[in-house]
């Protein structure tokens, strides 16, 4: 298929474009053997595809590569409301083969709706009354304000599904009973002494936990009552060297271009990045055998760290896009919001 020609500072047109044969191959070909290990979560891939995809074809509406109405029939087939019962958590899980042995998981849940939403599907079509009263599920007695990821005794829980909540519902524009106050007060308890964030109270400040701790005020609307940015902003801008990466003395890692990026473009630093470095870093981290980005040179690419690489770079204003990504969800804004 004809692809269009993207303009960079950084990435060359032999990168750009085999990053876009990566994503339609995604999107339109079976997953590789090295993918199986996670198919329970084929929908967070959808949805790194899918963004990845709008970046790269800006022009070229997705209709043209893939069934649309199929894919988003797709997505409906994993929400799982099965029950009426008051202690099962009612949202999406992660791949259909899985629908009806699993309840929902609340990542997966943000995964499907931002696809759907890519997808041009409005959620206020969703029935999300069951999903919105199940909230109360995967709230965890062991640390106030903690979300897990669902009903699983073994299941994770930590700041990343705060903010898998906070963004569903963001996305559904209905946060039912959550109290607010008590997620602040947990995301807050998660700060460590350099003013960044780890995933619980008293853990290593991360990248990714810090992502997950200011994009959940800023869709709380609780943004304006954090204090130490500056400190914060600098903790975020020293993680750049050459690349992005997560924590102190860790090396380069592209999916930070989108947990560092997209974060200081929330808190209206972003211009402190000197892109050029940012850029070349992801250059090099660009597959020339199968396209795509993976983490670093020597790693296979994924669409994970596509999506991040590109989102980020758009973020910074290092990639032209058409469109105005949302920094806190990583897409286009839905227009009912």
């Amino acid at each position: 298929m004809n692809v269009p020609n993207l303009r960079s500072e950084g990435l060359t047109q032999e990168s750009l474009k085999l990053t876009q044969n990566f994503i339609i191959g995604g999107l339109t070909q079976p997953l590789p053997d090295s993918f199986q290990s996670v198919e329970i979560g084929r929908i967070t891939m959808l949805m790194f595809y899918l963004g990845a995809y709008k970046i790269l074809f800006p022009e070229q509406p997705l209709n043209k590569v893939i069934d649309t109405e199929k894919t988003i029939q797709y997505i409906l087939t994993s929400l799982s409301i099965k029950s009426d019962s008051k202690e099962i958590f009612q949202g999406f899980t992660g791949c259909e083969m899985y629908g009806i042995f699993k309840h929902g998981h609340i990542s997966y849940t943000y995964a499907a709706l931002a696809s759907l939403s890519q997808l041009g599907y409005d959620l206020r079509r969703i029935d999300k009354s069951k999903i919105v009263k199940s909230y109360h599920t995967l709230f965890r007695k062991e640390c106030k304000g903690v979300f897990a990821t669902s009903l699983e005794e073994e299941g994770e829980y930590d700041i990343r599904f705060v903010y898998s909540l906070c963004a569903t519902c963001y996305l559904l524009n209905d946060w039912g009973s959550i109290n607010k106050e008590i997620l602040f007060e947990f995301i807050m308890s998660c700060r460590s002494y350099d003013f960044a964030f780890g995933q619980m109270p008293k853990r290593e400040s991360h990248g990714g936990s810090t992502y997950c701790a200011i994009q959940s005020l800023s869709l709380m609307g609780m943004i304006n009552r954090l204090d130490h940015i500056e400190e914060l902003v600098q903790w975020l801008v020293q993680k750049s060297y050459l690349g992005f990466s997560g924590r102190i003395n860790k090396p380069a890692d592209t999916c930070y271009n989108y947990w560092i990026g997209s974060t200081l473009k929330t808190l209206g630093y972003e211009h402190l990045i000197d892109k050029k470095f940012v850029l070349a870093f992801t250059e090099n981290c660009v597959s020339k055998r199968f396209g795509g980005i993976g983490k670093n040179q020597e790693a296979l690419p994924d669409p994970m760290h596509t999506f991040c690489s590109l989102t980020g770079l758009s973020l910074i204003g290092a990639l032209p896009v058409k469109y105005t990504i949302d920094s806190r969800i990583g897409i286009e804004k839905p227009s009912y919001l």
